[in-house]
Order: C-alpha cells, then structure tokens, then sequence
C-alpha cells in the first residue's frame, strides 16, 4: 500500500471522491464535512450546518453538487462552487446511514434507521419512493452503476435487491393515458414502481454494507459477524472471506481488478483475491478503527476513514518501468514482455520475455548498458532483488538472465554494475555476477542512482554523494532533501534532482545551480537538445531553466512519465504503458534562454515570428530589466508603460496622443522633463491644462516669447497674469494688474520703486482724489524684484543627450516587415518640429552620422552598394579591402569606425540579478527567503513547514535577518554608502543566530528570572529563545536535534509559568482550582532548581485544601530531588501529619497522579494518555480535539493541527 494523503481529524464516517477533480468529500462524527485536495494535501473548504454526525456524503458524476444525510434525519444537497446548502430534504425519522446520487435520473437515494429507503427528484425536491420490507436499521443502500437495481443492507441480517425499472418508466416515459382513462387510474392505484428482485440471506448477524461488482452480477457484503461474503444473483453458491476479529463496516470492489477491500472495526483494511478467496494485503493501524471505503470512479485510489481522520491510497505502484536507450528510443516492461519503443518510427518491438512479472509493490528501477546490450533491473520489494538480462539477437524467449540481492542496483560501467546490500555495502560486480569489489560508505545508504562512468550517486539521509569507484572515496557532495529520481543530460555534465516537493538543478560535480519548489510531487523529467529540463508532474507538463525560471509548457489530461524530447516533440509512456508524443510549442522556454545567454538576436527572432508577447511575457521582460519589448507591444497602454519604463519618449508620445489621458500626460511629462526633452514636456503641460508648470518651465528655459503670449491669453485670471510679469520682470504689466484689481497703493509703491515718476504721480493723483486717502509710504532703502536668468540656455531646443548605442529590440525594431514608427514627431498642430532622422526609420540617425563620416572617409577606396537606398533586413557594411561582412549577434564594424567615434559612444551596462534575487533562487530555506526580501514566500514555506499564520511576533526577526545580511560601506560624506552582502558558503545569506546565541540567552536570563520569580519576564525569554529558533542556522545533525530539544524546554516552561500566573490571579476563595494548577505545574519537564520550587507550592496549596494524601505526594516527590534542609524538614512534617489525619472524601480536585497526562495549554486541565489530542506543528504543545484551527497559546504562531512537513534549518557545510 502506498499512502497518498492523511488527514488528521474526528471519526470520518463517510468519503466520496470527485469524478474530475483531485478532491475527497468527508462527513465527521463532529458533524461538519471537510473538502480535501489530495493531491496538493489542503484542506479546502469546510461545511457546516448539521447538528450533529454526518454519516453519508457523495458527489453528483456531472453537476456541481454533493448531498450529505446525517443524524438530525436532513439531507442536504450543497453546490460547492456557491460554497453554500441549496436546500434540505426532510422524511426521514431517524438517522441517515448513507445517501448517493443516481448516474443519469435526478434522484437521491438514502437509507435510514428508520427502516424506510427514500429515492427522491433533486430537481423538484419531492420524496418519489419508499422502499419498505426491512425490519431493523437500513446502514447502506446503492445504485447499480449500469442497470435499474437497488442494493440494501440491513441489521435484519438480509440483503435486498430492488427492482426500479417500473420507477424509472414511470417518472421518465410518457403514459399514453388520457386524462378520465380507467387504465391510468388502475395504474396509479394497484401499479408496483418497485419491487424486491433478491432477498438474500445468510449473515449471522447485522450486515452493515453492501455493493454491486461495477460489470459482473456479484454483490459483495460485510457483516457483524467478521465475514465478508460474495453473493451471486444467479446463482446460490455464496463464498465467504474470513479473515477479520471484529465488526466489518464495508467491503467494496476492486473496479479493475478481482480484488475486494474491506475494512473493520479490528483496524485493519484487508484486500482479498476474489478467485483464491484468501488475504493478499493487510493494512492495521494501532489506535484507529475503521469505518468507510471509497472507491475512485476513474483512478485506481481508494479512501478510508478511521476514528481519528482518513487516507487515501493505492494498492501498488502505477509507475512504469523504462529507461531510455539512448537518443533514439526507450525500453519498458509490460506485463512479462520487454520492449522498445522508437521515436522516430512510432512502433514498438518486443525485445524478449520473462518468465515471472517483477512485484511492484516496492521501487522498480531499470538500468541501461547499451555496449553490452544489458539491462538490469532491480527492486526493493520483499527485501531487495535484481535481475540481469542480456538482450537476445534471435530468439527473444531465450535470455540470459542472471539474479541476486540487493536493495538497489545500478550500471556503473561498461562491464560493471553496483549493488547496495542490507548491510550498507556497495559491492561492484561484473556481467557475470561475480564480486570485483566493495566499499562501505561512512553514512547509511538509502539508494544507489546513475552517474558519469567510473562513478555511483550515493544518496543519504541528509546528502548525495559522488562516489568515485576506483578510489571508493566521495569526490563531491549536495545537501539535499531525499532524492526520489535523478535525470542526466544526454553529455552527464548537469543532472536534475527530483525531490517529493522541490528540483534542483547541479553541475556534473555537484554544484547547485538552483532550486525551485514544487507544490504537486514531479513525476518524471528530460532534458532537451538545448539544455532546458522538461518534467512533469501530476497534471502539468512545466520546463525549468539553469538560471531557476520555470513555467507550465501544458495542462495534462492524465498523469505520464517522460522518455524523451526530441525538437518540440516530447515522448512519455502513461499508465496503462502506452507510448504517446505530444507537440508542445517551445517559444517561451527558448525566449528565456536566449535571455539567459544573452543572444538578442534570437530573442528578436522568437519575439516576432510567435504570438508571446502577452502579459506574462511583458512581466518577465520588465523584471528581467528588458523593458524594451514595447517594440513588439500592441496594446497602447502597455506600450505607454513600458516606454515610460525604458526611457522611450518617441514611443511613449505616441501611445500617448492615442490614449488622450490626463494620467498618461502627467507621467509622460514628468519623464520627459528628467530627459530635458522641452518639447514634450510643453506639449504634456499644454494638454493637460497645467499653466502654472508650463509658465515655470518656460522661465526655466528663458522662453519670454511664450510668457508674453500666456499674459494676452483670454482664458488667464488675473493672479495668473501678475505671476507671469513677474516671471518676465515686466514692470508696466505688473502695475497694469494691480489697477485693473484696484490695488492702487501697490501699484504706486511698484511704480515709485522702479523710477516711473509719471506712473507714479498719475496713480498718486487717482489715489488722493477723494480728499481723504493718503498716498502709502516707499520704503527708504528699496531693491528692485528682478526675475532669475536661465543659467544655461541651449543653443537647441532640448537638452543634449548622451549618444547610447541602441538596444537589441531596438535594432531589432527597424526591420521592414515589423518596422515601428519610433521617429517621435510630433504632429504640426502641435507646434514641435520633427526633426527625426530619415534613414531606416526612427532611432537611427546618430549611428547613420557615424557611418556617414566612416563612408568620407574611405571614400576612395570603396564604393556603396548601387542598392543603397535603404536599410535591408541583414546589413552589410563593407571594410577598407572590400571584403563584405554581414552583422553577426556581436556586431563588428571593424576598422572603418575611428577611435574617436567609438569613444563618443557610452554603452549603458545591462542590469544584472541583484544578490537578493540570487540568495531567493537558490535556496528552498525560508531564512534565506528573509535575508533576500522574498518575505511573503518566506511565510508560505514557514506555513507549510511549521504551520505558522501569525507573523506579527517574529517580524522584528524578519528585519534583523534582512538587515543583518547587508553591510553598508561608507564613501564619502556627501554620497550614500555602498551596500555590499554579507554571505556564507556557496553564495547564500550570512544568518547572525546560532544555537550559542539561544543557549547564552537561555542560561543568563530566562532560568535566571524564573528562579527570581519574575514570571512575566521569563515567559517573554523563552518565547524569544523558541521563535529565534525557528531561524538558527546549525553546523551537525546533533545541533539540529538540540534546538528541537530547546524548543520542547520552552514549551514546557512556557506552560508552566503560564500555568503559575494564572494561579496567582485567582481569588483566594477558588482553593480547589488553586490547587489543581498548582499540582499540574509540577507535571512540566523544569529543572531540578525549578521543580523543587513547583513541588514546594503544590504541598501548601493541596495543604491549605486539606488534601492531606495528596499534600504527602508532593512531600515524598520533593524529598526525592534532595531539597534544602528546612524545606526538607517542613515536607516530612507535611508527610507525618498526613499519616495521622484522613483526607475528606468530599474534597475532590481533577487531577490523577498515577494516570501520565499532558495539558492542555489553552483550558490549562489535563489530557490523560489515551484520549483524543492535537498537537501545535511548531512547539508541540498538546490541545484537546475541539481547539483544532486556533493560533497556539504557548508559540503565539502556529496553527493548533494543521499538517506540516516540518521544521527546516540551514545545515552549515562544514570542511
């Protein structure tokens, strides 16, 4: 049995599986029904609206819907994509034992204990049917999956088959009745929807499930009395499994092969042989009863549930046995044939035969040697064995074959193959099975996998090892998650490493060159002629690249097993060991290599010849830092970022004239005016009606012909007006503002100031006239307000610019067939000249100026092509001798550019991967994700680790371990520091914390301050000690396993002083709590120092309660750690008088020395050994059933329950 999935909740009594989808329904003795995916191993949705166990539950085959019966006598049909009930069926007057779904009619069929079976319309929510004829409880009732027939169990001890066929005309066929027709109306009265076909008996007791065989006339049922039996319809023989100790709960068919699987109260699943009629398989847990099965309709898992959650399994392993045979084909088992498939003809030939089929209930592997011909397989079942065969010319039912033991065996070379044994040996044998020589690895060896000749990958439990054979020493080694599968490149210089949850790319000696996770488990894998390694995995065909780029390629239908890829076609073999090739289209993968590997050229190429430039792709290339892909954009307002992006006004100014947005032309000129490009900057401000920032640009410029212009516009007010004057120095304007806004005195003041005495007078005439108003007084020593001169004003409109040489896209950009007008002129109405180069389109003119000048040069010795109007697609410039060269992916333009043009040029460097970027990609430690930045990946990989979702505790530890792995360099005063990484071995973060760090922390204050009473404050030390380990960096196995001891000393301290503080908070009054918290404080695991001091209070507080034997338990519990003298004198005085004094019956407190317990450290009340509990991920902190799904009381991170793969810690490489 392999285990695909487990889930840890209350007693599951019903399971169903999904038809398409990945999922498993199951119905709780709780009363709630979980969704699962089995495949990702999440819990999807819960639903919740029974009161009470739900004992059925099952999906519809089409429609998005399942129906659950429970104990509150409701069936409810759900639709899970609303995630909501749809409506309840209520008849029913007992508990409902199972409910399912019909395959085509829209009807329900429940059984109850009310001894009534009910099939009801779904569509008009009516009871249509009732099955009556059993005289006990009703515990399962099924459709057949073909015909119209009804099976029922019942703790009558009978089976029953029922006939639905009168049913099934009646509520689908058309009566050809009129309305007042006698015929109709005796129909209606004495007419039989449904009948007993079978009545079958034979079970001594209850029989609590039944099943139709899904194409034989077979019923097979399980019963109280530990038999399973097999019931044919036409024929009274009945056979009888026996086999089980206790109640069988249901037995169902194997529905592809003649199996039966039953499972019982006596916590085993049997599979039984339907012809021999015996046990082939037993599955037995030690705690956990079974109570339901489920069968896949389409996959071959199955389901069962148990008292303390459920599994999904299979029976054997489905994965094919195949290796490839080089470049050209691959050779597989099937069945007792061994065959070759070839790629390029399609057909597959049978190499030879064997005489018995290898088991495949364990790891099948398949080795190649392609100089002798040989293969070799070898599996770990029943102890470990291999078969060597040698492939016959002739006669294909004639082989050699040769046999031995060992858990692995592998092709080491020509004439040599390694075999581990049980014993940790690597024994090298030749063709003949002899012994050569062996070796012992220093670490225990759990597989042997291929390498380059001479060598043997050695996986451990904590690394792979290259073994050189010849030496028998490792020359290099990986730290790595256990290895499932190992992929070479056709040359053996890079290998794929394929984990249950992660791949790692790495060189021939073990160098990583990256890692990436995954959530689904990878299948299989093949490199391609390109170096891209193209794997799958349960439903997804995804690539993978040297620098950690992956992606999907396709969605699979099925679940397949590469072989090969050869060009766009990949190669596989599925299940059923049928041969298939799918085309896939390579674009993407081939785009991003090219990137990898910087040939632009062909990165061009892919861009214009295939349909990629999507979001996705757009995405890549901006992060990537190759914004340049707008040359290829169609969508206006991707186009207008993206040439934001990359500096491209031209671009950005078309994009955006067409989308005509104030947003666009705010941006567009804020990115224009970094560049100095005045044009369009005074276009953007114009379009957008921002007069205030085009006044200022213009006197920034020292444009006064358009400030003069702004003042005589008629849409300008008059504040307006007067700042422009002033921005002109234009004295007559000012004072001319002044008086139109009646504000005389200040237009005499201004006029005074500047020397305009007949101004002045005339305004100090308009001012007097009334007789009453005084002329304002001119400040004694005035200056004038003179606006600033531009400091530097361009001889040309914009600023100058640097001559950069152009990009690839840009290059690119100029063929004729996906030409873009990338010129950047600007319509006439607008008022900017175009003055663009005119050869080859926009953007080449300052190279055309280069070549121009070169052309003068060597005007004598060459002569222009006759054609020479344009550019064509492959330029071809000619050197002095005449010789023509065309442009390469490095462009050489060779002696004919002088030194001085060459110079002139300034090549801005291509952004590289920033070392954070670095640190994320290759590494699967969520410490490393910190340091990097990558903090919400980080948090997915602690939840999925440790279960943590409170994040908010540990943030100062986020930004330590991100700050702690930079240092800044300082420069100079005036510049900002440099900020350089701060790394560890092989590239990765350099991480501060260490078990030295939590180990001094642990002694010097948090014991300290529980020995001085200072409980709060202890509780915040161990709290930072337990979180801080979760990021410590370790340099052994035995310091691993030290901080998972510290962390169980924080836990239990934690509880403890939690414990004792809330005691202290209690009224006096509360004696009997008072007692029982102190009593369990003595339970958790302290220090000797520590525990006296929890025993001592435990003696006076069961004391002070008058529980004299339990005071006396304390006692004899503290004599025994050798306390202090007065203390020791005070607990034998506690023991003498509890001798001479009887405990008052009456007084009780809930707590049982003699029974082991943990607490609960949420309710703070014991959880005695035995009963159900869950478990915090991080701290282990124990919770009773009902917390599942709360934040941990002791850690303050963690998820009470959730399933985790456990704690991860970076291992230092140690040399």
């Amino acid at each position: 049995m392999l285990y695909k999935y487990e889930t840890k909740s209350n007693r599951v009594k019903g399971l169903s599986f999904h038809p398409t989808r990945p999922w498993i329904l199951a119905s709780l003795h709780s009363g709630s029904i979980h969704l699962y995916d089995y495949r990702i191993k999440t819990l999807l949705e819960k639903f919740e609206e029974h009161d009470g166990p739900v004992r059925g539950v099952n999906f519809h085959m089409t429609q998005p819907l399942f129906v659950s019966g429970g104990d509150d006598y409701k069936i409810k049909v759900w639709n899970y994509k609303q995630r909501r009930c749809l409506f309840t069926l209520k008849g029913h007057k007992d508990y409902i034992r199972t409910v399912e779904f019909h395959r085509e009619a829209p009807w329900i069929l429940s059984a109850s204990d009310d001894q009534i079976i009910r099939i009801w319309n779904w569509q008009s929510r009516t009871c249509i049917a009732e099955l009556n004829g059993h005289n006990h409880y009703v515990m399962s009732a099924q459709f057949h999956p073909k015909d119209d027939l009804i099976v029922s169990a019942s703790l009558d001890q009978t089976i029953r088959i029922w006939d639905i066929s009168g049913l099934k005309k009646k509520t689908i066929t058309i009566k050809p009745y009129r309305d007042n027709d006698s015929l109709r109306l005796q129909d209606e009265i004495f007419g039989t929807d449904v009948i007993v076909k079978l009545s079958l008996e034979g079970h001594d007791r209850g029989v609590n499930w039944a099943a139709f065989h899904p194409t034989q006339p077979v019923i097979v049922s399980a019963s109280d009395d530990h038999h399973v039996k097999l019931w044919r319809m036409n024929d009274p023989i009945v056979d009888t499994l026996r086999g089980h100790f206790n109640n069988v709960s249901c037995a169902l068919f194997h529905p592809r092969q003649d199996l039966v699987l039953s499972d019982s109260e006596d916590k085993t699943i049997r599979v039984w042989d339907m012809a021999k009629k015996t046990t082939i398989q037993t599955i037995r847990r030690e705690h956990d009863r079974f109570w339901t099965l489920a069968a896949h309709p389409n996959a071959n898992l199955f389901a069962a549930g148990h008292d303390s959650g459920m599994i999904v399994f299979k029976l054997e392993r489905e994965r094919p046995t195949f290796v490839p045979n080089g470049s050209d084909g691959v050779f597989y088992l099937k069945r007792k044939h061994f065959n070759s498939f070839d790629f390029s003809t399609g057909r597959s030939v049978v190499l030879f035969n064997i005489t018995k089929i290898p088991s495949n209930n364990g790891t099948q592997v398949m080795s190649y040697n392609a100089s002798e011909r040989s293969i070799l397989v070898s599996s770990d079942a029943d102890g470990g064995s291999y078969h060597l065969y040698k492939i016959p010319t002739r006669d294909i039912s004639q082989v050699d074959s040769k046999k031995g033991n060992g858990v692995a065996a592998i092709f080491v070379g020509s004439n040599r193959f390694a075999v581990l044994d049980k014993q940790n040996n690597v024994i090298i044998k030749g063709l003949d099975n002899e012994e050569v020589k062996r070796f012992q690895p220093a670490q225990t060896v759990e597989w042997l996998f291929p390498a380059p000749v001479g060598h043997v990958l050695v996986l451990t439990d904590e690394k792979m090892m290259l073994f050189d054979i010849q030496q028998k020493t490792a020359v290099a080694e990986l730290f790595t998650p256990s290895i499932r599968y190992v992929i070479w490149s056709k040359d053996y210089n890079y290998v794929a490493l394929l984990a249950r949850d992660s791949l790692i790319l790495a060189t021939r000696r073990l160098e990583q060159i990256c890692i990436v996770s995954e959530s689904v488990l990878p299948k299989s894998g093949a490199w391609d002629e390109n170096g891209v390694f193209i794997y799958t995995t349960s439903n997804h065909l995804k690539y993978l690249l040297p620098n950690g780029d992956n992606g999907t390629i396709k969605t699979l239908d099925t679940t397949i097993y590469l072989t090969g890829v050869k060009g766009s076609r990949v190669f596989a073999i599925d299940r059923e060991l049928k041969n298939r090739h799918i085309e896939i289209d390579r674009s993407e993968y081939l785009l991003k290599l090219a990137l990898f590997q910087k040939r632009y050229a062909d990165v061009i190429k892919i861009l214009r010849e295939s349909k990629l430039v999507g979001k996705s792709i757009i995405a890549y290339l901006q992060r990537k830092g190759y914004p340049e892909v707008v040359h290829f954009v169609k969508d206006d307002r991707t186009r207008f970022n993206l040439a934001l992006e990359c500096g491209n006004l031209d671009i950005a100014l078309q994009s955006a004239k067409i989308l005509d947005d104030k947003q666009c032309w705010s941006r567009l000129a804020e990115v224009a005016l970094r560049q100095g490009n005045q044009q369009i900057v005074e276009m953007a401000y114009s379009r957008t009606g921002e007069l205030d920032r085009l006044s200022f640009l213009y006197l920034l410029v020292g444009n006064t012909s358009m400030l003069k212009k702004m003042i005589t516009y008629d849409s300008t007010d008059i504040m307006s007006r007067f700042q422009y004057s002033l921005y002109l120095g234009d004295i007559d304007e000012r004072i001319k503002v002044l008086q139109e806004a009646g504000l005389l005195s200040l237009a005499y003041i201004t006029a005074s100031i500047n020397g305009l005495r007949e101004k002045a007078d005339q305004l100090a005439s308009q001012i007097t006239a009334d007789g009453k108003t005084q002329l304002p007084s001119v400040p004694s020593n005035p200056f004038k307000l003179l606006p600033p001169q531009p400091v530097y004003i361009a001889p040309e409109v914009n600023w100058p610019l640097l001559n950069i040489a152009k990009s690839s896209a840009e290059l690119g950009g100029q063929d004729r067939k996906f030409a873009m007008d990338n010129s950047g002129a600007v319509d006439d109405d607008d008022e900017i000249d175009n003055s663009g180069p005119k050869i080859g389109g926009g953007g080449w003119g300052d190279d055309d100026d280069i070549m121009a000048e070169d052309n003068n040069k060597n005007k004598g010795d060459e002569q222009q092509d006759s054609n020479g109007g344009g550019w064509d697609d492959d330029i071809v410039i000619e050197g002095g001798k005449g010789d023509g060269s065309g442009w390469d992916d490095d462009i050489d333009i060779g002696t004919s550019v002088s030194k001085q043009d060459i110079s002139s040029m300034f090549v801005p460097p291509q952004p590289g991967s920033s070392f954070g970027q670095i640190w994320s990609r290759n590494t699967n430690f969520a410490v490393d994700h910190i340091a990097a930045g990558s903090f919400e990946t980080a948090m997915n990989m602690l939840n999925q680790q440790v279960g943590i979702v409170n994040f908010e505790p540990v943030r100062s530890f986020f930004i330590n371990i991100h700050m702690g792995a930079r240092v800044a360099l300082s420069s100079q005063a005036a510049l900002q520091p440099i900020i350089e990484p701060l790394q560890r071995k092989h590239g990765q973060p350099y991480v501060s914390y260490n078990i030295q760090h939590l180990l001094e922390r642990l002694r010097t204050l948090a014991y300290k301050s529980t020995t001085e009473g200072k409980f709060t404050d202890a509780i915040l030390h161990f709290t930072y000690i337990l979180h801080c380990a979760i990021f410590t960096t370790v340099e052994s196995k035995q310091e691993f396993n030290e901080i998972k001891e510290l962390i169980g000393v924080c836990r239990e301290y934690i509880t403890g002083l939690r414990i004792e503080t809330q005691r202290k908070e209690l009224p006096p009054t509360q004696l009997t709590r008072v007692a029982e918290l102190a009593a369990y404080f003595t339970h958790c695991n302290l220090e000797p120092t520590h525990l006296v001091l929890a025993l001592r209070s435990a003696m006076n507080n069961a004391y002070k309660l008058k529980h004299f034997d339990l005071s006396a338990s304390f006692a004899r519990r503290l004599l025994d750690l050798s306390p202090p003298g007065d203390l020791s004198t005070q607990a034998k005085k506690v023991i003498a008088f509890s001798q001479q004094n009887q405990t008052d019956p009456s007084i009780t407190i809930a707590y049982d020395e003699r029974n082991p317990f943990v607490i609960d450290s949420l309710s703070m009340t014991p959880i005695y050994r035995g009963s159900p509990l869950v478990r915090c991920p991080l701290c282990s902190s124990s919770y009773q059933p009902q917390h599942k799904g709360k934040l941990c009381n002791i850690c303050q991170l963690a998820e009470i329950g959730k399933d985790t793969t456990g704690l991860q810690l970076i291992l230092l490489q140690q040399k």
